[in-house]
């Protein structure tokens, strides 16, 4: 179980630095001193040694899923999966709908929310790789809501699907890339050069253990996690969708104050946190759920024997 009063001082000591701006992108480094260490590998370490894949759930005999995916983790510590992050191959290309370190040499079965309406090929056995782009925060606000909805009545992990699909045809009428898969990796694949454009003016800070994004003048994400390390190596795949995002924003208004992203993030820690009991869980650590609603806001934080792994809020538009 996360502990509340250990999570609310562990955000009350983060400090936030002045926003790196690209178009109508705003990322502001947040620097968290004397996280705990922990032993876990990224997937994407994970992946270049061998050590885990990512399949269609039909492993038993049974027909696969378009909401479920096997992961098997053949290392000796756990592996850290982060939600919103798209996996492209096997059936259809998805996310993973909440944060999750999957245990030492274990197999999970993880809820999962398609991004590829117009494809289904449920019998294949290939292994899923990481795209290295992630929801933009419309999307991940919607997939993060639905999924708290969802645990808070018994139901799992489960997303709001039809949102989530209509979110994507938006995104590829907006910003391009459309295809005939409906996929979201064609508004990537189009913006690619762009999007590494802005990638380079808004690059890691140095010591940085997490980020708030604004996009068109409004905080719209925030990432933290234990580790600097951690961080600068997803820090390119969590802005991708924020920066796809602020393609489609005609007004390119002033990046707030940092004061206000920290207001936020301290209003998240003080909010009402709910635990996802064991029956819900997915992988081997701890699950608190909240929705902020004067702020339009939800957050998922995720913890290792009550220790920060991972903790991320994302806003409405």
């Amino acid at each position: 179980m996360v502990e509340r009063a250990k999570f609310q001082k562990l955000m009350e000591r983060v400090t936030i630095v002045a926003p790196k701006c690209a178009g109508a992108v705003a990322v502001y480094p947040l620097i968290l001193d004397d996280a705990p260490p922990l032993d876990y590998l990224l997937e994407s370490e994970a992946r270049e040694q061998g050590l885990v894949s990512v399949t269609e759930d039909n492993s038993d005999g049974s027909r696969a899923h378009w909401g479920k995916l096997r992961i098997a983790n053949r290392s000796s510590v756990p592996v850290l999966f982060v939600a919103g992050v798209v996996f492209k191959g096997a059936g259809q290309n998805r996310v993973l709908n909440t944060t999750m370190l999957v245990d030492a040499e274990s197999t999970v079965v993880a809820p999962a929310t398609c991004v590829e309406h117009g494809r289904w090929s449920p019998g294949t056995s290939e292994d899923m790789s990481s795209t290295g782009s992630s929801l933009p925060p419309s999307m991940a606000h919607t997939l993060d809501e639905s999924v708290s909805i969802s645990v808070k009545r018994g139901s799992g992990h489960q997303s709001d699907q039809d949102t989530v699909w209509a979110q994507v045809n938006e995104t590829l009428k907006d910003v391009g890339g459309s295809n005939a898969t409906k996929s979201i990796c064609g508004a990537f694949t189009s913006n690619a050069e762009r999007i590494r454009s802005s990638q380079q003016e808004l690059r890691y800070s140095r010591g940085s253990s997490g980020m708030a994004i604004a996009v068109g003048g409004r905080i719209r994400a925030v990432h933290l996690f234990n580790s600097a390390k951690t961080c600068e190596k997803l820090w390119d795949t969590l802005l991708s969708g924020a920066i796809l995002e602020g393609l489609s924003v005609q007004e390119k208004d002033e990046a707030p104050n940092p004061a206000t992203a920290l207001e936020l993030i301290v209003k998240a820690a003080r909010s009402k946190w709910t635990s996802v009991d064991s029956e819900q869980s997915v992988g081997c650590g701890e699950e608190s759920r909240s929705t902020l609603r004067g702020a339009q806001s939800s957050a998922t934080v995720v913890c290792l024997e009550s220790d920060l792994v991972h903790a991320c809020l994302f806003s409405a538009n």
